[in-house]
């Protein structure tokens, strides 16, 4: 009848024809029965250790995500205290442009003094949050 390739494309069109028996939906045996080979698969993966490898795989999962949340923030913070460092260096190049007798010199001295007092807060947590 056919022959070649052109029967695999004729063979779904042969079986709707041959096919007169409605398929019926499936019964609570049939229910019954997957959940019987469900146990079954469920025991053995036991048995073997996949179930294991696969609570092992969603922790790994669960951390490398959080590792990347704390490599984020991590970041930010080095920008922070990258760009605070730079403002320091701004200051005292400021002061070594302005003599000792200016109004302005005492100024610039408070700007340098909170700046890095901000920096030493946030080089204190960044090296503490390091340690914990």
């Amino acid at each position: 009848m056919f022959r070649g390739p052109s029967a695999l494309l004729a063979l779904p069109r042969l079986c709707r024809c041959v096919s007169t028996v409605p398929v019926a939906a499936p019964t609570t045996a049939v229910g019954g029965f997957r959940r019987r080979i469900e146990q079954c698969v469920e025991a053995y993966e036991d048995f073997i250790g996949i179930k294991a490898v696969k609570d092992a795989q969603a922790g790994v999962m669960m951390w490398e995500e959080k590792l990347s949340d704390a490599q984020l923030a991590r970041r930010d913070k080095q920008a922070e205290i990258k760009s605070l460092q730079s403002r320091l260096k701004e200051i005292h190049s400021e002061l070594d442009r302005t003599s000792r007798g200016e109004d302005k010199l005492v100024q610039r001295l408070k700007v340098l003094l909170l700046t890095h007092n901000t920096d030493r807060k946030w080089s204190c947590q960044s090296s503490g949050n390091a340690a914990n």
